[in-house]
């Protein structure tokens, strides 16, 4: 059975409890059922379906003076309007799921609405406003103690910083904040979720150990982008090797195959690959996919000078070197040969 098959067969039965609810008067049941209807037909990529039930459930919550239920509400509207790229709508929706939350007193939830609106707000210019928002949500995920929603606002807090302002500086410091905090969660995340791992067979089944994988892989790549923008080239590299092999240590570890070493482990420096090269008479090339098909970053330790040094794109870097070009598919920025 296909993936749209199951939403298919979910919204029938669905359809099927919403109609008993309805005959019983249960109205708790009918709203959740209005919520679970919308997720259903979203997923179907019928999006005039899925708002018209998340419409009517907000409209029954707001009846029966169900906050929750109508900061869930208002949620799903905004992430329905953001899947369409309608922006404007989705920052409305969000303001007032933050409005309800506040009024819960639920931190934990007004927080994930907050970073939401943050990157609402970032695809409607409004940059400003998008920092302010994630400062919010990190300041919230820090109160609950969300180790995990820290290290992800982290991550896009600095990525905002890179992205909207240039602020290199400022980006690279949230950055290392954020894998900071992967680190000190590091062991009790990979326990957790071999566990679950072991349990459902495939990785691939398991949302949260992809999303982990995902979320700490995008806040190396960050970093690289924040490091080289400053020309701190070598520390790029470190922070890519780093990247690499966390994320090799990580599914090694979740597959298995590996035991847990400390996230303390040193990777290896620049200094380190010129060693590896000067014993094995070689030259090093490390790449760096930093954006898929637009942006990739080359370094090359060098053993020694060679006539290559003589080209007139490469520039001496104490046994390193840069060369920078255009890649001829359209879509590609520069590469960066260390």
């Amino acid at each position: 059975m296909c993936i749209r098959d199951s939403y298919e067969m979910a919204v029938r039965h669905y359809m099927d409890v919403l109609e008993r609810a309805k005959k019983i008067g249960d109205n708790e049941l009918i709203g959740k059922v209005y919520c679970n209807l919308g997720i259903a037909h979203q997923e179907l990529e019928q999006f005039d379906k899925a708002i018209e039930f998340y419409s009517q459930s907000l409209e029954l919550a707001k009846e029966l003076g169900n906050k929750e239920m109508e900061g869930l509400a208002y949620s799903n509207l905004a992430d329905a309007y953001s899947t369409q790229e309608e922006y404007d709508e989705a920052v409305d929706y969000l303001e007032q799921t933050i409005n309800a939350y506040t009024e819960l007193g639920d931190k934990s939830a007004e927080g994930k609405a907050r970073a939401e609106l943050s990157i609402a707000q970032h695809h409607t210019e409004e940059n400003d406003a998008a920092i302010e928002s994630m400062e919010q949500a990190v300041k919230l995920a820090q109160e609950v103690d969300d180790k995990m929603a820290e290290a992800e606002r982290l991550m896009q807090l600095g990525s905002l910083k890179l992205v909207a302002k240039n602020d290199n500086v400022s980006a690279e410091s949230l950055l290392d904040q954020s894998i900071k905090v992967w680190r000190n969660i590091a062991l009790l995340m990979r326990r957790q979720l071999l566990s679950e791992w072991q349990s459902e067979q495939q990785m691939s089944d398991n949302p949260r150990a992809v999303s982990f994988l995902q979320q700490h892989a995008a806040a190396y790549t960050m970093l690289q982008k924040a490091l080289v923008a400053q020309n701190k080239n070598n520390l790029a590299l470190e922070a890519a090797e780093e990247g690499r092999a966390k994320a090799l240590h990580d599914l090694m570890v979740l597959c298995d195959d590996l035991e847990w070493e400390t996230p303390e482990a040193n990777v290896m420096s620049c200094t380190g690959m010129q060693e590896l090269a000067q014993q094995q008479q070689s030259t090093i090339v490390v790449y760096s996919m930093v954006e898929p098909d637009q942006l990739l970053y080359i370094w090359t330790c060098l053993l020694y000078t060679s006539d290559a040094a003589d080209e007139e794109d490469s520039v001496d870097l104490g046994g390193r070197r840069i060369i920078k070009k255009k890649k001829k598919a359209e879509k590609t920025d520069v590469a960066r040969h260390v």
